[in-house]
C-alpha cells in the first residue's frame, strides 16, 4: 500500500501530537516537582533558622548555667567553712563546760 504525501502528512501529525501529549504530561509532573521543591526549599529555610535560633539559645543558656555553677560553688564554700566554724564552736563551748 502506497501512501500519499498528504497521508503521510497526516501520520506524521498524529504522531507529532502524541508527542506533544506526551510533552505535555511531562511538563505537567515537572511544574509538580517543581513546587514541591519550592516548599522544601522553604520548610529547609524555616528548619535552618529555627536551627540557628536554638544554637543562640543553647549558648546563653550555657553561659547561664556557668553562672549558676560559679555562684553555687561559691555558696557551697561558704556552708563548708560555717559547718567547720559550727564544728569548732560546739568544741570550744564542750571545753568551756568542762
Amino acid at each position: 500500500m502506497i501512501l500519499t504525501i498528504d497521508e503521510k502528512f497526516d501520520l506524521l501529525l498524529g504522531e507529532l501530537k502524541k508527542i506533544n501529549n506526551r510533552m505535555d504530561a511531562m511538563e505537567n509532573r515537572m511544574e509538580a516537582m517543581e513546587n514541591r521543591m519550592e516548599a522544601m526549599e522553604n520548610r529547609m529555610d524555616e528548619l535552618e533558622s529555627q536551627t540557628q535560633a536554638v544554637m543562640s539559645n543553647q549558648l546563653e543558656l550555657y553561659k547561664k548555667i556557668t553562672l549558676i555553677e560559679k555562684r553555687i560553688e561559691v555558696v557551697y564554700d561558704l556552708a563548708v567553712d560555717n559547718w567547720g566554724n559550727m564544728v569548732e564552736t560546739k568544741q570550744r563551748l564542750k571545753m568551756l563546760e568542762a
